[in-house]
């Protein structure tokens, strides 16, 4: 499959992140197109709200017939997330290899080695502003490899080029 436009493809995945006080977890969709993260949501529960929750956050960004990729675990093989899938027009597809993910996985190490990430935080807080900290970072500074700019300036000139277009 070609991935030619923002909102096509739309992948999701959950990292942990290790405070004092336990764990939290960060539910991120990232626009595959863009490499935008287009959404995100943390919790103290790997509870399959919280990834409702970001779905339904990420939906200014995703259009009926996108495609919502994921790895095969628990929240998303849930009757709650399959559910609102279908009842957005999206379609679901699940990863059949370490490497179809590969864009979600290589954000998350970006995070916890390149950005002052700590192996494990003080405190729940801590960690929480550390990694809205870097969504807003990554999305407007950091320069992507394959865009050679950030993911939101990315955005931002297609939705430039469109509009010179109509």
């Amino acid at each position: 499959m070609i991935i030619d436009k923002p909102g096509q493809v739309i992948c999701a995945d959950i990292t942990y992140v290790s405070t004092n006080t336990g764990m939290i977890y960060l539910q991120a969709f990232i626009d595959s197109f863009t490499r935008q993260i287009i959404s995100y949501q943390i919790s103290v529960s790997l509870k399959t709200d919280f990834v409702l929750q970001a779905l339904l956050l990420a939906g200014h960004k995703i259009s009926t017939g996108s495609i919502i990729h994921t790895d095969r675990g628990s929240q998303y093989t849930s009757s709650k997330f399959t559910k609102l899938l279908a009842s957005k027009g999206y379609l679901q597809s699940f990863s059949n290899n370490c490497y179809e993910n590969a864009g979600q996985e290589s954000f998350f190490g970006s995070m916890k080695h390149n950005h002052d990430f700590p192996r494990k935080f003080t405190s729940k807080k801590e960690a929480v502003e550390k990694i809205q900290e870097y969504i807003a970072y990554y999305n407007t500074q950091r320069i992507h490899a394959a865009l050679l700019m950030a993911p939101d300036e990315y955005y931002q000139q297609l939705i430039n080029k469109a509009s010179n277009l109509a």
